[in-house]
């Protein structure tokens, strides 16, 4: 009988033994798997702020391209508004030069009408206008018809408030530089023109000096045309 009780409390301690083995070898693997849990959270969160940063990295990429873009609109919009100042700078420009080229037609057609009509003219009013288209020529063949227009004013109205002639003013190097190769001057069809223009309405008032570059020391400053600086008395 006692035996059978000392088997029976060796099973029972046997048990036991088993048993806090199996307890102890789950509480180890659930040891395990919290920590792999663990690990697996700190993973997790690592990327999730990683994610934020990239994130936060994206959005101020964008904010930055939106001010990229808006400041593009603003130039796109400058040019357009430069464009359209051109286009209409060039509008005027091509409207103002057949303006011209018709007045130069018509110049020409009363030109070519009174060729054919038999005048007496003097020989000094002749020759006057010869002196002027040479003068003409020389300091401005190279402007367009309206810095001929306002050169010939200018010229005109010079000889109109000094008293002198055309000749004497043409032929003054202290007037006109160009003085010395007046008379070996060519000018063509366009001076006589301009002068026909000139002096049938054309003429541009009070203007008597002009220079190149910059105005005289004399005189009040009117305006420029073609890089020539024209004043009045």
């Amino acid at each position: 009988m006692d035996k059978k009780r000392q088997i029976i409390q060796y099973c029972i301690s046997f048990l036991l033994i088993i048993m806090l083995l199996f307890q102890t070898f789950r509480a180890i693997s659930f040891r395990n798997e919290c920590t792999n849990l663990q690990e697996t959270l700190n993973t997790i969160t690592q990327e999730n702020d990683l994610l934020k940063q990239q994130n936060k990295q994206f959005v101020l990429e964008n904010e930055n391209l939106e001010v990229e873009v808006s400041q593009l609109k603003t130039v796109q919009s400058e040019l357009e508004k430069k464009i359209n100042e051109i286009n209409v700078k060039l509008k005027e420009y091509q409207d103002k030069e057949a303006e011209q080229q018709k007045k130069t037609e018509e110049l020409r057609k009363a030109s070519n009408t009174t060729k054919n009509i038999t005048t007496i003219q003097t020989p000094k009013k002749t020759t006057e206008r010869e002196i002027l288209a040479k003068l003409l020529y020389r300091e401005a063949g190279g402007m367009t018809w309206e810095g001929q227009v306002y050169t010939c004013s200018a010229i005109l109205n010079l000889r109109d408030y000094s008293g002198r002639s055309i000749w004497n003013m043409a032929h003054d190097k202290g007037t006109f530089s160009v003085a010395p190769r007046v008379d070996s001057a060519k000018p063509t069809q366009t001076q006589y023109d301009v002068i026909d223009y000139v002096e049938n309405g054309g003429r541009v008032a009070e203007i008597c000096y002009f220079r190149m570059n910059r105005y005289h020391n004399f005189g009040t400053p009117v305006c420029e045309v073609d890089g020539h600086y024209f004043s009045k008395p």
